[in-house]
């Protein structure tokens, strides 16, 4: 028998000569790749075909916020510019204060009142103060008491129509006039408790009215009542 090659190990006896190892065949290699696969995976689905080589994954699709609005997109509404501040409307000026009406003046005002009163009573028509007849029974009303006198006629010889004229009133109609009453009410009563007196007061065709009060030096009150048209 030769001699065995060099570096080689003689066979032992009853076992025959090894064979080389065989590649795993094909069905075995295919069964693990997909064991591998399951072990592996990460919850994306791969799909391995024998034979190809595995597909790269793309980057996934992550939804950041809500999610998108459907429909036509609506614009903002527009913020408003502040409106300037409306300047504050003047204060209306105060109506003038009506004049003072001295003592005298309102005590002839009220036999005036009370004169148009029994006048609308009688139906006749209300009498207008007419400021020159109230000059007129004014000035006679201060004659009486500063002489200590009672007449129609003045101490200067004028009658009343005269002093009603000269007063400046165009159309004098009649006078009333009296002595110690102490208040309107109370000389309207005198000069309606008095036939002539009532019916000069009560006269419809006078239009206009003047009464005149002066006190005398010993306080008694002097009326003269001027009627025009």
């Amino acid at each position: 028998m030769p001699p065995p090659p060099h570096g080689s190990r003689p066979t032992p006896a009853g076992t025959g000569r090894h064979r080389r190892p065989q590649p795993p065949s094909r069905p075995i290699l295919l069964a693990v790749l997909a064991v591998l696969a399951l072990l592996l995976g990460s919850g994306t689905a791969i799909s391995l075909t024998a034979g190809e080589p595995a597909p790269e994954t793309g980057p996934e699709v992550a939804a950041l916020g809500a999610a998108p609005a459907t429909g036509t997109p609506t614009s903002p509404a527009p913020t408003p510019s502040p409106s300037p501040s409306p300047e504050p409307e003047p204060e209306p000026e105060p109506a003038p204060e009506p004049e003072p009406v001295d003592e005298i003046t309102a005590l002839e005002d009220e036999v005036t009142r009370l004169t148009n009163r029994e006048r609308i009573a009688a139906e006749c028509g209300e009498l207008r103060t007419d400021e020159r007849l109230r000059t007129a029974a004014r000035a006679h009303s201060q004659d009486m008491a500063a002489n200590d006198y009672f007449d129609h006629d003045g101490q200067d010889g004028r009658s009343p129509f005269d002093r009603m004229r000269d007063a400046g009133h165009p159309a004098p109609t009649g006078e009333n006039i009296a002595y110690g009453y102490p208040t309107p009410a109370a000389v309207m009563a005198g000069w309606m408790g008095s036939d002539g007196h009532r019916e000069n007061l009560l006269t419809c065709a006078h239009q206009t009215i003047g009464v005149g009060l002066a006190y005398g030096p010993d306080g008694r009150a002097y009326w003269t009542q001027d009627f025009g048209q």
